[in-house]
């Protein structure tokens, strides 16, 4: 018949339940002696395996000869194997690192190979002042998990821990995973009554509770603070932001001011200098002849002047003014519609014409000035063809890090860019003589329409071989 119970062997406890986890807190090796002596006689006279896992202030040695006193029929107990003393070390470590799990096995297993040897239980004692700070929560941890384990199970296992190395916190955590607490005052062993405990930890669990609060408390003060503090500072740095780009801003209209001062100053200069140079003869002429002559330079002098403050108008609207309403621009789409104006002029002249808009088909932005750059590079490559070979353009988009970059290269008569790099986007600028009635005005065209778009574009040549221009334009929102 399978009893409920089994004799503790330690006089405050009497008989105790199987199942039961307890702990004990002792002063001196003494002390823990004079009770593992009394606890391991009873186990041994119940046939129960008897395991004990020692550590300071014991050593096995130590542990062996208190016995031995006390035990006179102690090797017939080694013999059986029904007494066995283990270093902490070998018992809870597993290759020198506590695992609970490995720990909670290894007594499983023990007991049930002690059922199976014919014991009638098994009892435990382990000294737990190995522990340290970094293993304590584990430990405990363990300790509850270990309560759980043996419960219905012939098992009874003492923990044994130092009360000088204990805190009012440990000891606390000690009783919580333990169902009984047993302490020794005054060489006398006392069982620590259920309500002292539970004040105890109702003590603890209250000043854990306000300290909670507290730190919940300061963290959401702490956390709303520091939203606060990123929130002006998110506004703070738009406003930098927004500040340093009005200025950008200001000084680059400013630039183009004075930029533009000069273009008017200096291309308006020549045509109007010539009409009041001709007006001035008109007062002196004699001749019908030499009147109409001077009619007709005058009427062409106006005629030069009229297609100057045209030009300038047409800068002055691309520079000062904002670009018409940004949509999705399909490059193939473009290019298609390009073909049918110069389609007959790209027959004559044999073009080869290549085109790769994979890796970035479209992109987000002024329809008619993303026209007018096409058509002005194109038209460039054309005007600009080497005289021995039939030209090759082509046009390739791909991504760039957070930019568009728009590739047009021709196998033309390429640029001397030593010589003209500085004036290459310059208004008015004519770098070859085969310029068969060019202004020199659409490179001028291409980088300021690309600048109003808020991108660059940049220039390479090699005088026989061809050029190749890049254009970059930022990704924002919807751009690609």
């Amino acid at each position: 018949m399978r009893t409920t119970t089994t004799n503790s062997g330690i006089n405050v406890l009497g008989d105790i339940s199987w199942g039961s986890h307890f702990c004990t807190f002792y002063n001196s090796s003494e002390d823990l002696l004079d009770m593992m002596s009394s606890f391991f006689k009873a186990g041994l006279d119940n046939n129960e395996l008897c395991v004990w896992v020692i550590s300071e202030p014991l050593s096995v040695g130590e542990a062996l000869l208190s016995i031995e006193r006390d035990f006179s029929q102690l090797e017939v107990y080694l013999d059986k194997k029904q007494l066995l003393i283990v270093p902490y070390n070998e018992w809870y470590l597993d290759h020198g690192n506590f695992e609970a799990q490995f720990v909670l096995d290894r007594w499983i297993n023990t007991y049930r190979q002690a059922i199976a040897d014919g014991f009638s239980g098994m009892r435990a004692n382990g000294i737990e002042s190995w522990l340290t700070p970094e293993t304590w929560e584990a430990f405990m941890a363990y300790e509850e998990a270990l309560d759980k384990l043996i419960t219905n199970k012939n098992i009874i296992i003492q923990c044994s821990y130092p009360l000088r190395k204990c805190s009012a916190k440990a000891f606390v955590d000690v009783a919580h995973v333990h169902e009984k607490v047993i302490a020794c005052k005054k060489k006398k062993w006392h069982v620590l009554e259920s309500q002292q405990v539970r004040e105890s930890k109702a003590q603890l669990s209250e000043i854990n509770y306000r300290l909670e609060n507290l730190v919940k408390e300061r963290t959401g003060n702490l956390e709303k603070a520091i939203r606060q503090l990123q929130e002006e500072a998110t506004t703070r740095l738009k406003t930098e932001r927004k500040l340093a780009g009005i200025a950008r801003d200001l000084v680059q209209r400013n630039t183009d001011l004075q930029q533009f001062a000069y273009i008017v100053s200096h291309n308006v200069r020549g045509p109007v200098s010539n009409i009041m140079g001709i007006a001035g003869l008109l007062n002196d002429v004699q001749t019908t002849e030499e009147r109409t002559l001077l009619g007709q330079n005058l009427f062409l002098a106006i005629g030069e002047l009229d297609d100057v403050v045209r030009d300038l108008g047409e800068i002055l609207k691309i520079k000062f003014q904002s670009a018409d309403g940004k949509a999705k621009v399909v490059f193939q789409d473009m290019i298609d519609t390009i073909l049918v104006s110069v389609g007959t002029l790209l027959q004559k002249e044999h073009v080869t014409f290549r085109v790769d808009f994979s890796e970035v088909p479209s992109i987000f932005t002024s329809r008619s000035y993303m026209y007018s750059i096409f058509m002005n590079l194109i038209g460039n490559s054309l005007k600009y063809k080497h005289p021995d070979r039939d030209p090759e353009i082509s046009i390739q988009s791909r991504l760039s890090g957070n930019n568009v970059q728009l590739i047009f290269i021709d196998n033309g008569i390429g640029i001397d860019l030593n010589r003209h790099g500085s004036k290459l986007f310059g208004l008015y600028q004519r770098f070859h003589s085969n310029t068969d009635g060019s202004k020199g005005l659409g490179l001028f065209m291409v980088k300021t329409q690309a600048e109003a778009l808020g991108g660059t574009v940049s220039v390479t040549s090699e005088v026989g071989q061809g050029t190749r221009f890049v254009l970059e334009f930022p990704i924002v929102g919807e751009n690609v």
